[in-house]
């Protein structure tokens, strides 16, 4: 793993996170059966996860965290540390939410705008989940795992939080209009 990461550090990353996400969605599915009593897989689902870890979120995440050390310096101590977690998830997570939204939706066959609706109705509820969640596991990530493995650890600990993400990133119930002419533009606003 190691040589890979230093010969072609993206590609590397992004095969270990198509593995990785896979194995959170095969979990995440797995529970689910069991919890729900239910039966069957949803492939198209784990499929659609797996994409956006491995081929939109991953080089995503690269960039950034090569942007974030660049400019945070977490060597320097916990206080930029602290200040590049922070900033990871101000700017990062609402964005990254809101393309995992879009993404789900176009990739599943609806139009954009269903994303678009699904990352209000949920984004902020999970935005702040993750918050609670990931600074700590962030301050940890940028205090003592080195920049070329912090995808590595991400996604590790990340298979717990997609437990709950995949969960969370259900579009809740709306009752929906009886004539679709009773819809209004301010309904999807």
């Amino acid at each position: 793993y190691a040589q890979q990461l230093s010969q072609q550090p993206l590609l590397t990353k992004m095969t270990m996170s198509v593995w990785l996400y896979f194995v959170s969605d095969l979990l995440v599915q797995a529970t689910s059966r069991w919890m729900r009593a239910q039966s069957g897989w949803d492939i198209g689902r784990m499929l659609r996860f797996t994409w956006y870890g491995g081929f939109l979120a991953t080089p995503v995440f690269h960039k950034w965290h090569a942007f974030l050390d660049e400019n945070f310096q977490p060597n320097l101590g916990l206080p930029n540390a602290v200040a590049m977690a922070l900033a990871n998830q101000s700017l990062m997570t609402p964005f990254i939410t809101l393309i995992f939204y879009l993404f789900d939706a176009i990739a599943s066959g609806n139009p954009w705008r269903d994303g678009l609706i699904a990352a209000k109705t949920n984004g902020p509820r999970v935005v702040l989940s993750a918050w609670v969640f990931w600074l700590p596991a962030d301050v940890i990530n940028f205090t003592f795992v080195p920049l070329q493995h912090r995808i590595l650890y991400i996604c590790i600990v990340g298979i717990i939080w997609n437990m709950y993400f995949t969960h969370a990133a259900r579009p809740k119930a709306t009752p929906k209009p009886a004539d679709k002419s009773e819809t209004s533009a301010d309904d999807l606003a």
